[in-house]
């Protein structure tokens, strides 16, 4: 539904000229269209608009070029290869990114990028060197690659590196036939050929990215500009489990290896995992704007058998709807590590937003309070130990 106003012009619907959105079908202005019809652009403020979207069936692709990094990986030309390889991708791509797996769910999101085979390696390991997955919390393997932007035939996947979880279609396949094969209901990308295939191909809905602060707008047009968010933050050992002690004869790594988690070891509920559970089914009551986040100091490789081992006491891996963050690798200092991941989500919460943090470790507990105690803009924060104690607090109008 269009609002009071909006002008039509031939073309595609826009957002203040930054925001496109190819539509797959309907009404749009009184007038009717097919899928892979131009619809009528219509140039309306920003909060009016929004993309049709439904929780738990939605999936979404996003581009790399001109995109995730605004280098573009599929111009050709000398140097791009060292040009993407370098490439950091900004804290408000993260952060829009983030929100968009918190909208759709993990397993939701995609990235797809055409590029050629030595390029797709390059994007993969640009991703990989900003820590790209881990901070947006997207999985690897949804990380898709194909050499054409249109047209072909989906005949299967093979890896983008040897041991990798990234897959690139085989052989001569566009956009739209990858997008059709996951099941892609929108995708954002900076081209419109590219979005006119995956609209006539999949019937997706497009959402076209322009410049460096179309993000911004991305999110708006998704509904989750204006959101004020509630974070609750748990640690996992000692915190939400208390998770299976090191037998004699292991050194330091007993924490970082998989024989930490194995089944058939003793573990037991932790002292904040009753919290967690009643925090999840108020919100699910109440309706709130809240995010639950896991902040572990346990090694990214642990992912699945973390979220395996919560699932035995109850704690499905929906509920981690604000991301899911491990160590990235081994060496890092863990309370310097979490201040980082809370600094990215006091951005995320938004002015009036709140961030509350339950954590068995002093050290950690007192970093984070010194993050929080610097910013501005959150209504309330905390850093309580595993029980819910020795809380440090503050905002604009904090409460214990």
């Amino acid at each position: 539904m269009l609002a009071a106003g909006c002008v039509q012009r031939e073309g595609s619907v826009t957002l203040r000229g930054v925001v496109k959105v190819l539509l797959k079908g309907g009404r749009v202005g009184g007038r009717e269209f097919l899928m892979g019809q131009k619809a009528a652009e219509v140039v309306a403020p920003l909060g009016v608009e929004r993309v049709p979207f439904e929780p738990g069936v939605s999936r979404l692709g996003i581009d790399v070029g001109g995109v995730i990094s605004l280098a573009d990986t599929d111009s050709g030309g000398g140097g791009l290869g060292e040009k993407v390889a370098r490439y950091v991708v900004s804290d408000e791509c993260v952060t829009a990114v983030r929100r968009l797996v918190g909208l759709f769910g993990g397993e939701n999101v995609f990235i797809l990028s055409k590029c050629g085979v030595e390029m797709q390696r390059t994007t993969v390991a640009m991703l990989e060197r900003n820590r790209f997955f881990e901070r947006v919390g997207m999985e690897r393997r949804n990380a898709l690659f194909c050499l054409k932007r249109s047209g072909g035939e989906f005949k299967g996947w093979e890896r983008v590196r040897a041991g990798g979880e990234e897959r690139a279609a085989v052989g001569e396949c566009g956009k739209g036939a990858v997008a059709k094969e996951v099941g892609l209901t929108h995708m954002i990308d900076d081209r419109e050929d590219c979005l006119r295939s995956v609209r006539a191909e999949a019937g997706v809905v497009g959402v076209k990215f322009e410049g460096e602060k179309g993000w911004r707008d991305v999110i708006d047009c998704f509904g989750l500009g204006a959101q004020k968010v509630r974070y609750f933050v748990f640690d996992l050992d000692r915190t939400l489990l208390m998770s299976p002690e090191k037998p004699a004869g292991w050194g330091l790594g007993w924490f970082d290896s998989k024989a930490s988690l194995a089944e058939g070891l003793e573990c037991r509920q932790g002292p904040a995992l009753e919290r967690l559970l009643g925090c999840v089914g108020r919100a699910g009551r109440e309706g709130e704007a809240v995010k639950f986040v896991l902040c572990t100091g346990r090694v990214a490789e642990l992912r699945e058998e973390v979220l395996e081992m919560l699932e035995r006491f109850g704690v499905d891996r929906s509920v981690w709807n604000g991301g899911i963050f491990l160590r990235p690798r081994k060496g890092l200092v863990t309370s310097e590590w979490k201040g980082r991941v809370v600094a990215g989500l006091v951005r995320e919460a938004g002015e009036g937003g709140e961030l509350h943090m339950w954590d068995d470790d002093e050290g950690v507990r007192e970093c984070i309070g010194q993050v929080l105690q610097g910013t501005r803009g959150l209504s309330s924060w905390s850093v309580m130990d595993e029980f819910g104690g020795n809380a440090t607090a503050g905002g604009s109008h904090a409460h214990g």
